[in-house]
């Protein structure tokens, strides 16, 4: 489990997102199979197999939360994508997929979509 704080716009952002538990593994399982096994994505295979794709879950429970659990990951998104879109860094995320499986009001997915 992973607890962060980061400053955006002026304000302490609190981040908690857990790495390879089993909804972020069953996405990253899906991004393999779907995305890159049937090339719905010509840079995400290479993007993947170069380590740059980092998948996460949001422990949060409320839609503020992973509010702010989003903002969290673009802001590291953008400190670190800089130099690793430069430099092509291996394992040095470019991508972020973060998982919400515990906001309930985002449980029914028609609800969600409308």
């Amino acid at each position: 489990f992973a607890a962060r704080q980061r400053r955006a716009c002026g304000r302490l952002l609190r981040s908690a997102v857990v790495e390879d538990d089993m909804h972020s593994v069953a996405v990253r399982r899906w991004v393999e199979d779907v995305v890159v096994g049937k090339d719905f994505c010509p840079w995400a295979g290479p993007a993947d197999a170069a380590g740059r794709v980092r998948v996460v879950t949001s422990s949060s429970a409320s839609p503020e939360g992973v509010l702010e659990d989003l903002a969290a990951e673009a802001q590291q998104l953008a400190s670190e994508a800089t130099t690793a879109a430069e430099e092509m860094l291996p394992g040095v995320a470019t991508t972020t997929l973060l998982a919400c499986p515990h906001v309930e009001e985002w449980q029914d997915f028609d609800a969600f979509h409308t």
